[in-house]
Order: C-alpha cells, then structure tokens, then sequence
C-alpha cells in the first residue's frame, strides 16, 4: 500500500481516517491466552483484519497482539488502531499523531500500520455534530436503549445522548459533547447494566453514586451538570465507551471469560476482530 503523507510528516500508516468507525466485529478479552486462541481460530477461518486501540486495557491489547503475531507465519494480515488527540495538548497535530503512532508502532512490534483512527474531542457545534446528535437518539430510541455513544455507531467523536425518563414520563433527551467526569462520590450504587454492544447481557456493576460531569450542550455553552442516581449510572457507562470501556471490564477474568464465550457463539462470521 502506498503510503500517505499529512502535512510535512511522512506516516507509517497507509491511510489515516478521522472520526472513521468499525465495520463490526467481535470484542475478544486482552487476557493473552484468550487473544492467542480468538487469533488463531480467526486467522485459521480467513479472518485478516485485526483491529485495536490504544486505550484498550490501556495499550496491552496492542502489545499482545504484536506478541502474537510475530510468532504467526502470515504476511496477509492487515492491522487498524486508533488514539485520541487532545487539543489542549502543547504539542502540534502533526508531532502529536506522529508520536502516537510510534507509540503504537512499538507496542505492536511492528514498522507498518494499515489504518490508523482519529477520536477528537470536538472544537465547534456545527450542523454536522446536530444531525450526528439527532441521529443518535433515533438509534437509541429504537433500540429501547437509555444511552447510546457515537463510538458504538463507528463514529469517532466524543459525543453521547442520554434519556432516563421512564415509559410513564415525557421523554427527557439529553446530549453531551466533550463530557469529562470532574468529581465522584465515595459512595456507591449498583445498577444492572445493559449495552447495546452487547446484545442480551446484563451484568451488576458497582459504580460512584454521584458524579459531576463536564461537557459542551448542543448551542455550544460549557455546562456543569451534578446528578446522581440511574442518570449518573448511565453518564459513567457512555462516557467509558468513549473511553474505549466496556461494561464487561468492570468484571474479574472469570466472569469476563464466560461472557465473551457467549458472546463468541452468537456473533456469526465477523468481518474483523476488536480487541
């Protein structure tokens, strides 16, 4: 693949894409030997996309996937990977996404990156952010969901909506754009979690009672919101997918395992592997 150039940096990636998304797949444990029996089974079933992140289990999905894979006789297998920029940072766009992908470069052990995503936080409101928002809630009401990230929909930007509002009440939409979590309490609640990632599982998840969150409304105000209760529950859970965190990392291996392994079964034939 030819490479690209951005700018006066020379990358080692053969595209870049911002705010790209996944074509879908299988979500595998960054446990090494549940990634090496997830890996070989795909390879061996002609599965040669292998997808992952930075943040996942905060780089040691890549680093064992670049284990992995120097020890597997393929040349046929294309590698994606994605990072968050940060704005604010003192760095240049440019150094900053060259340092990032080196950093990845060395976790996977590799010289070479087929895809490489960019997760920007978002510096203005405009029209397309809007119909991303109002997009959002169609997916999420017709899912029957009560929160629902853009990262769950292949969109690489840190937007989520909420409505916690029950069957009886007015429906209460609530979006947010750039939400950062400022404060926790130290008390605790437990709520059993649903994900729309994860069809048909539900598990109790012990998370801060109360939060205060951060975040950036439709009309582009800064806003501070306290709250506690199911909608503090539900503001944790999407902004840890925008995290690049499921529900199923608050559990032990165990637990973990037994879930993917359910999930294994019911996910036909994916066309790429996130790990």
């Amino acid at each position: 693949m030819k490479k690209n150039r951005l700018g006066r940096t020379e990358l080692k990636v053969s595209q870049i894409v911002l705010g790209g998304g996944w074509v879908g797949g299988l979500f595998i444990d960054p446990d090494l030997g549940v990634m090496e029996k997830a890996l070989v089974k795909a390879i061996n079933a002609g599965i040669n996309w292998i997808d992952t992140a930075e943040s996942y289990s905060e780089g040691q999905s890549e680093k064992n996937i670049g284990l992995l894979l120097s020890s597997i006789k393929n040349n046929n297998i294309y590698i994606s990977s994605k990072a968050r920029l940060e704005p604010i940072s003192s760095e240049t766009i440019f150094s900053q996404l060259d340092r990032k992908i080196d950093e990845s470069l060395e976790r996977l052990n590799r010289s070479y990156i087929d895809l490489y995503q960019l997760h920007n936080r978002i510096e203005k409101v405009g029209t397309n952010e809007k119909t991303l928002i109002k997009d959002l809630f169609e997916t999420m009401y017709h899912s029957k969901g009560i929160g629902l990230a853009a990262v769950q929909v292949g969109i690489l930007k840190r937007i989520l909506v909420i409505d916690v509002s029950t069957k009886d009440e007015k429906k209460k939409p609530m979006s947010f754009i750039n939400p950062t979590i400022k404060k926790i309490s130290d008390e605790t609640s437990i709520y059993e979690e649903g994900c729309l990632s994860i069809p048909d599982t539900f598990i109790e998840i012990e998370r801060p009672k109360i939060c205060e969150v951060e975040y950036i409304d439709i009309n582009g105000k800064i806003k501070n919101l306290k709250c506690d209760g199911l909608l503090s529950t539900c503001l944790q859970h999407e902004i840890n997918h925008l995290d690049g965190k499921l529900i199923i990392d608050h559990l032990s291996k165990l637990k973990r395992d037994i879930i993917i392994k359910k999930i294994s079964k019911t996910k036909k034939n994916p066309d790429r592997i996130i790990v």
